[in-house]
């Protein structure tokens, strides 16, 4: 037994899996009282304690380190380490395979078979010459010439043993890393210098910034090469793998059938026997999003996480996470290198390379010289002046009549999906709402008002359901309506839309990027999912069609992260000799932000932003701890938060700069569970994370309410 195996163990009636974290053993001196002892501490007594019923593998997937990292997560994200383990172990359960031999020695074996049965007694002789011990079901069966019935009958006459044998490691010789990269893309002075400075550099932590473009993917390729040769293992990060199919085909390219790729469609099993390859040492660079964090990597030595500003790296589900906070634990734990990298850098990474504490290489230009695209802003107000209802400004529509002609491609990003964002009675002013969120649901081209939090929908009723007015109508702006306006505006034309109402749908996805890879499709409408990961040649226009709504989204980190958003969908465009152009539509076009965004000003705009977070002491001046509380009761919602919110109030002020008052979310309701919060702005003092540790166990939930804790949340909605 070992620490780390997975384990099925009985637990109030039922059997369950758990996970070995510690062993007790007997002390070797056997001592009269039998004291039981442990390498760190004693075995509690006078607890009844149950046997382990069996085991799932031979082997574990969790190192020594790995359950440092474990603890670490534990303590700092405030969560039980039975939540974070699980991040650790596949879901897969493997069945042990049936295995059969010699219940006893072939003479007493033969002694209880009667003399009239020479067919038994034959093929028991037969199974004893060889040098097996053990057997499958069918190779029994070949070797003894036994029917089915005959083998069955060995078995209730108790002259074969049935053995469970669990999955077990394949030894792999180790082989001379044969892999060369003489016929790979020669470096550019740029790449050159930033993968010099990389490979060199003494830091556990670094940082490559470089604007869209600049090559980043051919520096990481080259790193990645350098650990393989020294015989270490590589982790991979990107913020979506199913959105970046070139980039997982250039590794494997390059790397061939080392390479394993995780993502969401990979199933269970697939998952269970990639991780198995990666200990036995056939796989040696993950590939993933941030759960490929956890994967079983020995020897590890570099994780590389790139676009490191994307917020997806923040798991909101529990257990609660960011793999950047993690990589970095784990890469200092296992003594190994964290490289990250972006076009755009986290405000909180911005400041740990100003003062020093990561080193940065810079690559500002783009790969062979190409130009960064134009950025433009149109007055949605003007358009709306001079009678232009349409979603597309003039400009817009202008240019990418241009562009089409051409035989170019066009990107038109929209933050929402669906057609319209509410739907409202132009009478009486009533919006419909959902019945469970109290907020407006979204139209849909299929005549359906959904609900994009809880997944509550309707038909669309013909009239107001409060003053029956027929004065009904949608409002706002969505990818479904975005396309209803292109096809009619522009008939004829190739069009694909990419949201995940659409990329959910099996094959779906790597439809539309294959089409747009072969120029089948001439413009592409989707949301986030589009800003990154996406390098066709030929794009050379985007249309940024909605930004006021991420830029004036009323939370702390709202400018950072549409800004992020911005860069990277204006990256998209103008990825070869063609230059690219970006046509930004706002109703506030004298923004700071939009005009540091058209210079791409991004020192300027991280010098706004961290002198106003440091004004306001939010991050990275400031550790953040989101603690919220949740019921169908309102009343109890508020009240377990206010018993949570008193804890807190004893803790010394010394250690915490200001605890807010309980109050309702900006969403109040979400699934019929009224929704209050408390923010903790706090220094990152361990003394501090041992008082919060010690409310997180003492307090208990009042009845039919839910309590959550959330350290460094990216939004405090």
């Amino acid at each position: 037994m070992e620490r780390g195996l997975r384990v099925q163990i009985p637990f109030a009636g039922q059997t369950l899996i758990g996970c070995v974290l510690q062993v007790f053993f007997n002390s070797p001196e056997g001592s009269a009282d039998d004291n039981l002892v442990a390498a760190d501490a004693n075995l509690p007594k006078n607890i009844d304690y149950k046997e382990i019923e069996d085991v799932f593998e031979t082997f574990s997937f969790i190192t020594k380190e790995d359950l440092e990292l474990l603890y670490q997560i534990s303590r700092y994200y405030l969560i039980s380490p039975g939540e974070v383990v699980n991040l650790f172990l596949p879901r897969y359960q493997p069945r042990a395979s049936k295995r059969y031999s010699f219940a006893k020695d072939l003479t007493s074996c033969l002694d209880l078979i009667p003399r009239n049965r020479k067919k038994l007694r034959q093929g028991l002789i037969r199974f004893a010459m060889g040098e097996a011990f053990s057997l499958n079901r069918d190779e029994v069966l070949d070797k003894t010439s036994w029917g089915v019935g005959l083998f069955r009958d060995a078995l209730k006459m108790g002259l074969l043993e049935e053995i469970n044998c669990w999955p077990e490691l394949k030894t792999y010789d180790d082989t001379e890393f044969s892999l060369n990269r003489v016929k790979w893309p020669k470096l550019s002075a740029q790449q050159k210098k930033a993968y010099e400075g990389i490979r060199t550099g003494a830091n556990t932590v670094q940082y490559l910034q470089g604007v869209t473009g600049s090559g980043k993917t051919e520096v990481y390729l080259n790193l990645v090469y350098d650990c393989l040769k020294r015989n270490q293992n590589v982790i991979f990060l990107v913020p979506e793998i199913a959105l970046t199919p070139q980039f997982v085909n250039i590794f494997k390219q390059r790397f061939g059938e080392l390479v394993a790729v995780f993502h969401s469609k990979i199933s269970d099993r697939q998952k269970y026997l990639e991780w198995k390859q990666l200990l036995e040492g056939s796989k040696r660079v993950v590939i993933g999003a941030r759960s490929a964090l956890f994967s079983p990597v020995p020897r590890l030595g570099l994780i590389i996480l790139d676009e490191e500003g994307e917020s997806s790296y923040k798991q909101d589900t529990s257990p609660f996470y960011d793999a950047r906070r993690v990589a970095e634990k784990k890469a200092r734990i296992t003594k190994s290198r964290l490289i990250m990298g972006s076009a755009t850098p986290s405000l909180n990474s911005w400041r740990r390379i100003q003062s020093g504490e990561i080193s940065c290489q810079t690559m500002q230009q783009r790969h062979n010289q190409f130009e960064l695209p134009r950025i433009s802003i149109v007055d949605l107000k003007n358009e709306f002046k001079s009678g232009n209802f349409s979603v597309f400004s003039r400009e817009l529509k202008e240019k990418m009549h241009k562009e089409i002609d051409k035989g170019n491609q066009i990107i038109l990003f929209v933050n929402r999906r669906g057609h319209s964002s509410f739907v409202m009675c132009r009478q009486c002013s009533h919006t419909l709402i959902c019945p469970r969120c109290e907020l407006s649901l979204t139209y849909h081209d299929s005549d359906v008002l959904h609900c994009h939090y809880c997944g509550f929908f309707i038909p669309k009723p013909p009239e107001c359901p409060k003053c029956q007015s027929k004065a009904i109508k949608q409002f706002g702006l969505g990818t479904q309506k975005v396309e209803s306006f292109f096809k009619k505006e522009f008939p004829g034309v190739s069009v694909a839309r990419l949201d995940t109402d659409l990329s959910s749908k099996k094959g779906y996805l790597e439809s539309v990027l294959d089409r747009m890879r072969n120029g089948d499709i001439k413009v592409l409408i989707g949301t986030q999912m589009i800003s990154k990961g996406l390098d066709f040649e030929n794009i050379t226009l985007v249309g940024i069609m909605n930004p006021d709504s991420l830029v004036k989204m009323g939370d702390f980190s709202a400018r950072e992260r549409a800004f992020q958003l911005f860069v990277q969908i204006a990256g998209r465009c103008g990825r070869s000799s063609k230059r690219g152009e970006v046509v930004l539509q706002t109703y506030t076009p004298d923004l700071k932000l939009y005009e540091q965004l058209c210079q791409y000003e991004l020192d300027r705009f991280v010098e706004q932003e961290l002198t106003l977070r440091e004004a306001l002491q939010f991050p990275p001046y400031s550790r953040l701890v989101y603690i919220e509380s949740n019921s169908e009761i309102q009343d109890k919602a508020l009240k377990n938060l206010q018993r949570v919110h008193q804890m807190l109030l004893k803790i010394p002020t010394d250690l915490i700069r200001e605890v807010y008052e309980p109050q309702a979310c900006p969403i109040p309701k979400i699934n019929n569970r009224y929704r209050f919060r408390c923010v903790v702005k706090a220094t990152d003092s361990p003394k501090l994370w041992e008082e919060l540790e010690t409310v997180r166990k003492n307090y208990r939930s009042m009845n039919h309410t839910r309590t959550k804790f959330l350290v460094d949340p990216e939004n405090l909605l």
